[in-house]
């Protein structure tokens, strides 16, 4: 396989629709009904090759629809999937699964190494991924990962930079004079992303995992909000070769788990990285 290359100003969707059966406006109760968003998946599986590149405003939306019903009630639908595999860079890219109640869920595959927070980009061959990027696209599902053998993950950077990785998810939220809007707009003109405050929403999930090593740096926080009820957000560590758990791992009345996927036998240990 060679590289797969989205050009610029791409968009790829997959998400619901609206639909207004409003009595009196126009092509009411005719329109199709598709409340989830569906799932999108972009891949380069050739890591010998240039990986995938995606162009300067590319965008990859799963987001929910909603349906406004007869009786006036709004539902709103549950944000979809995306996954990415083979990414050097998401510079420029807006990706999103958006839902009303429920975000959807992001899986990303760098091409080499990868990075999470910290203030200083790693070298070349790493997709760095800012904390603020754990604020946006209304994901409430990570799964982060590298797939080349002797490949890195690094929570926070190299400079001991203070990093905090708490994934928070916006929600859809109607807006203004949504019920005279006619089936088929855009949901941008029906619906607005907004962060709740933390005792509304729901915590997130997220993974790391590794085909190298897998560090978090003294300096690194993982977090998940704290449930308003029922149980908490979840983090989990998985590497192929040695783990180094340095700093803080934090879920509320969750589950956090690591795991060493390689068999320990095979396994050197590098003092260095811890």
């Amino acid at each position: 396989g060679g590289d797969t290359k989205l050009a610029d100003h791409v968009t790829i969707s997959a998400s619901g629709l609206y639909t207004n059966d409003t009595q009196g406006v126009d092509g009411a109760m005719q329109g199709p009904v598709a409340l989830n968003g569906g799932s999108v998946t972009v891949v380069e599986k050739d890591d010998n090759k240039g990986g995938l590149t995606l162009g300067n405003g590319v965008a990859i939306k799963a987001d929910a629809g909603a349906w406004q019903k007869s009786s006036g009630k709004l539902s709103g639908g549950n944000g979809g999937s995306v996954t990415l595999g083979g990414v050097a860079s998401l510079d420029g890219v807006d990706v999103s699964a958006f839902g009303f109640s429920k975000g959807g869920s992001l899986a990303l595959r760098a091409f080499g190494n990868l990075q999470a927070g910290g203030k200083i980009p790693a070298p070349v061959n790493t997709l760095w991924l800012t904390e603020g990027f754990f604020g946006n696209g209304g994901f409430s599902k990570y799964i982060l990962e590298t797939s080349q053998a002797g490949s890195s993950l690094l929570i926070g950077d190299a400079a001991g930079s203070k990093t905090e990785i708490h994934p928070q998810t916006q929600t859809l939220v109607a807006n203004g004079g949504y019920s005279a809007i006619v089936s088929g707009m855009d949901m941008a003109d029906v619906s607005s992303p907004v962060l709740k405050a933390d005792y509304l929403r729901s915590p997130a999930t997220i993974s790391f995992i590794s085909a190298g090593t897998l560090t978090v740096d003294e300096h690194a926080t993982v977090r998940t909000d704290a449930p308003n009820s029922g149980s908490g957000g979840a983090i989990a560590l998985q590497s192929a070769g040695q783990m180094n758990i340095l700093g803080k791992l934090i879920a509320p009345a969750g589950n956090i788990s690591a795991t060493i996927s390689g068999k320990m036998a095979d396994l050197a240990y590098d003092n260095t990285l811890s």
